[in-house]
């Protein structure tokens, strides 16, 4: 209460998302085009294509020239992200590539928020798969995975 004995209002440290306030640059990446199947049979192993690393190199070149301030990258372990992000760190000049279980398919899109909130980075790339990273934008924007971005 103040002197006037009205109730004060204290803004909220939580974002919609219930997240701890702050300024961070999330960017959003779709693994690049793979291969239909793998040797081994496993989605895990899907490598990309001659055209997604192609692809991959171009996204890449465009962040860096847009000089995000990207600071680490966060990719799901499963091979063609991880290719992925190691393309676009090139092009970046990025050593730092996380691997994240929390970015695997059908992850709680929650689980990558906290990982990203207890990162203290400013601006990161994450590469993922959908449509797990349009459930991650859906609630990182509107506080609600199920409202899902189409990428």
């Amino acid at each position: 209460m103040d002197r006037g004995g009205r109730r004060s209002i204290a803004p909220s440290r939580k974002n919609i998302a219930g997240l701890n306030s702050g300024s961070m640059q999330v960017w959003i990446f779709r693994h690049a085009d793979a291969e239909e199947s793998s040797e081994s049979g496993k989605d895990e192993d899907r490598a990309l294509t001659r055209d997604g690393v192609r692809r991959a190199a171009a996204v890449g070149r465009g962040l860096a020239a847009l000089q995000p301030g990207i600071e680490a990258i966060l990719t799901s372990p499963y091979r063609r992200a991880r290719e992925t992000a190691r393309v676009a760190a090139q092009a970046l000049g990025l050593a730092k590539v996380v691997d994240s279980r929390s970015l695997e398919p059908g992850r709680d899109p929650k689980a990558v928020a906290r990982e990203l909130e207890q990162s203290g980075w400013r601006a990161a790339l994450l590469v993922g798969h959908q449509p797990l990273l349009g459930e991650i934008i859906g609630f990182l924007v509107f506080g609600d995975p199920r409202r899902e971005v189409p990428l």
